[in-house]
């Protein structure tokens, strides 16, 4: 190889390095520091029931801040109604944990921020009314996003001037992009009820409450745990090459949430604001501690906090 193609090479090389470390940001994934280096060179690193617990844990407060957004009451936009909605919310996380601390690349903050947008539109279903929705949300400080597709199906709505609410069943599912160590699908179902009242003609008050359950399926891809070597440079027997694991699913992760908000309305102008509160992992037995001999999720409850501001025609 001349001297020149060395050079080449090297700063090839040196720039895609620069590139690599600006495009990373402080809550993008890190699960090789999660999993650890291997105990000896050129051997598979040892993933343990403590580990996967750890890779539990995190998937699913993560999967939380990710997954789909009520952020509107139960009446349905209508046949002919299109919505244009824009959400931002704050999610709780344990972010001084051992699996927030080594699974992502700056762990600091107690939130995660996620801003995101959704396009509504109501079909003529007859009755009860159909409303289908598709968008997607940014974790801030990272390069992950998920696209979302949803329903909501109006079960009663429409009787303003009774002392009966409006009840709908709501089906979304969420698919996580932008992580090369993870693969993240959430599903979201639930219900919702709400109770119009109208103010001097002009302003519409929706409070409403919510439950559902959350869903996670988390795939991990194969991992590096020991990236600063290169097994390129370790021809023609890369002893490296056995550093590269996957971790073994967690299997379905659920979560319940519940939430509350209120939608203000004037004219075709609508703001929301509302909280959830996502309950300690599925049985609440394990929240903030290891299982002895089994996977656990032992993630603790979580606050959201959502900001809505959209137009309704």
């Amino acid at each position: 190889m001349s001297w020149s193609s060395w050079r080449c090479r090297h700063a090839l090389a040196a720039l895609l390095a620069m590139v690599g470390t600006a495009r990373a940001d402080d809550d993008d994934l890190t699960l090789e520091t999660l999993i650890g280096h291997p105990a000896l060179p050129g051997s598979a690193p040892t993933i343990t029931v403590a580990t996967r617990s750890r890779y539990a844990s995190l998937v699913s407060q993560l999967g939380v801040a990710l997954a789909p957004r009520l952020v509107q009451p139960a009446d349905s936009l209508g046949w002919s109604g299109f919505a244009l909605d824009f959400d931002a919310s704050a999610t709780q996380i344990d972010r001084g944990s051992d699996y927030w601390q080594s699974g992502v690349a700056r762990a600091r903050g107690a939130y995660l921020a996620v801003v995101g947008a959704t396009v509504r539109k109501g079909l003529w279903l007859g009755a009860p009314q159909l409303e289908v929705s598709f968008g997607g949300h940014h974790l801030s400080h990272s390069r992950m996003y998920t696209v979302e597709l949803g329903a909501k199906l109006a079960l009663h709505e429409g009787f303003h001037g009774w002392r009966v609410p409006s009840i709908a069943a709501r089906l979304a599912v969420a698919q996580l992009l932008g992580s090369a160590e993870l693969g993240l699908t959430i599903l979201d179902a639930g219900l919702v009820v709400s109770k119009r009242f109208a103010i001097a003609g002009t302003l519409q008050l929706d409070p409403y409450v919510g439950a559902d359950v959350l869903v996670l399926f988390a795939r991990s891809r194969v991992i590096d745990t020991t990236p600063d070597v290169d097994a390129y440079q370790q021809q023609p027997n890369p002893v490296d090459e056995s550093a590269s694991v996957s971790l073994p699913g967690p299997g379905p992760l659920p979560r319940v949430r519940v939430q509350a908000g209120l939608r203000f309305r004037l004219s075709l102008f609508a703001i929301t604001v509302q909280a959830a509160y996502a309950l300690c992992n599925d049985s609440g037995r394990h929240c903030g501690r290891d299982g002895d001999t089994r996977v656990v999720d032992r993630s603790r409850g979580q606050l959201q906090l959502d900001l809505g501001a959209g137009l309704v025609y």
